[in-house]
């Protein structure tokens, strides 16, 4: 069984509504080929906001296959923050492959059969990253190298003259070396709006640490579980990111995750 975890809060209906139709293309697209027999969504809303999950709960079913598998919308009592959130999931995982998924992807119908069929070929792998695209069409650079300090600030605050000048070097931390790959390529660190893994290596390792609350969870998952793979035929369409652009709150809680994640695993400055 594949297990999924999506988190919302206030998130917009309508993209979250594109997920859950390409959500339930993929996942049938997998059954139809043997590779799973059936399908678990568990949907942990952080909104606190009854009106707010009611129209979830109409959501689910409308575009919601029953004869793919069961749904659970697992409203919190207080913003657990998208880590603490995905670990409720993941707590309830199975022994099978669990789905990490964002509430604004887009997922090609046969993304998921691409990944289970690398999960079950390979078992070196712990944690799978997708090949993403932006709405319009670019390589998204979903995973990454490890950063440092002036990565991350080239990347977000940076002019744009002075990002021209180091385009180089964002392309290494962007990894653009792999948009040629043809064949699942380990990488660092995997973003955590799509991350395909083995449900009981998520609940070896405790999940995401919540203390992350929002940012540089997935890049702590990512290190934290080691053997992270990039799939080329596992693609998805993602408009997130670019936190640094987002305004003063989320650039604060941006750099509150990066000193954590930092103090973590290792201050490295240029």
């Amino acid at each position: 069984m594949l297990t999924i975890g999506l988190v919302t809060f206030h998130s917009p209906i309508g993209p979250l509504a594109t997920t859950l139709e390409s959500l339930r293309h993929a996942i049938r697209f997998a059954i139809d080929r043997g590779q799973i027999d059936r399908a678990r969504l568990f949907l942990i809303d952080n909104s606190v906001n009854p009106d707010y999950q009611r129209q979830l709960a109409e959501l689910l079913g409308k575009h919601w296959d029953s004869t793919l598998g069961d749904y659970e919308l697992v409203p919190t009592e207080r913003n657990l923050g998208y880590g603490g959130a995905h670990n409720r999931a993941i707590r309830r995982a199975g022994d099978g492959p669990h789905l990490i998924l964002n509430p604004d992807v887009l997922i090609e119908p046969t993304a998921l059969s691409a990944g289970l069929e690398v999960l079950a070929r390979e078992p070196r792998w712990r944690l799978l990253a997708p090949v993403g695209r932006t709405p319009a069409g670019a390589h998204a650079h979903l995973s990454k190298a490890i950063p440092t300090v002036f990565d991350l600030w080239l990347r977000g605050f940076a002019p744009r003259r002075l990002r021209e000048r180091f385009a180089a070097r964002l392309a290494r931390y962007e990894l653009h070396a792999l948009d040629r790959e043809t064949a699942p390529a380990a990488v660092p660190l995997a973003s955590g709006c799509f991350m395909l893994a083995r449900g009981p290596v998520l609940r070896e390792i405790g999940g995401f640490d919540p203390k992350f609350f929002m940012y540089f969870e997935d890049f702590d998952l990512s290190l934290r579980l080691g053997a992270v793979g990039q799939v080329p035929n596992m693609r998805i369409v993602h408009g997130g990111g670019q936190a640094a652009r987002k305004g003063p709150r989320h650039r604060f809680w941006f750099a509150r995750s990066a000193v954590r994640f930092f103090n973590r695993h290792g201050w490295r400055w240029w």
